[in-house]
């Protein structure tokens, strides 16, 4: 458990630096970081508070996912409502506030953002809709960079397609 919550636990996102392990996740719309020795755990809130608190423009702050580029710079991504990115410290628990991005132009954008990168072109995927609607699809685009640089919408990528017994 952690000190600053106590409800409303989620979509958790796990990375791996110098050794380390590092656990994100959402509790009472908020994002917390513990860290451990081992994928397994036992992790330890290393803050004891969260490491977002608060949107800076409104929406829940909840489903981290983390991305670490080909230079070993990591990056936090979140939202709902509001997508954001911000490079990460190298201690993975912390940002310096003043860049934080937000994300705009994501089609339909609710929440779940997911960055990849193949042969140099990054790609993000996100929830489009609510999970429990049967309009509930995945969007997709592809940047130049991890903040987001260049970003083209190329559609969704998941739908429903109930011919073929594929619901949302």
């Amino acid at each position: 458990g952690v000190s600053w919550a106590d409800s409303r636990a989620w979509a958790p996102a796990i990375a791996s630096k110098s050794g380390k392990y590092y656990f994100y996740f959402c509790a009472d719309a908020k994002i917390g970081v513990a860290v451990a020795d081992s994928p397994t755990g036992p992790f330890t809130d290393v803050l004891g508070a969260p490491l977002i608190a608060a949107n800076p423009n409104g929406g829940q702050a909840i489903d981290p996912a983390v991305f670490t580029d080909d230079d070993g710079q990591s990056y936090l991504y979140w939202g709902n409502g509001n997508a954001y990115v911000v490079p990460l410290n190298a201690d993975m628990t912390s940002f310096d506030a003043t860049k934080i991005k937000r994300i705009t132009g994501l089609d339909g954008f609710r929440e779940g953002l997911f960055m990849t990168k193949r042969a140099g072109t990054y790609h993000l995927t996100w929830s489009i809709d609510d999970t429990g609607s049967e309009n509930y699809r995945v969007g997709y685009a592809t940047a130049t960079g991890p903040m987001l640089d260049g970003l083209t919408n190329r559609g969704v990528v998941l739908e429903k397609n109930p011919s073929l017994g594929i619901l949302g």
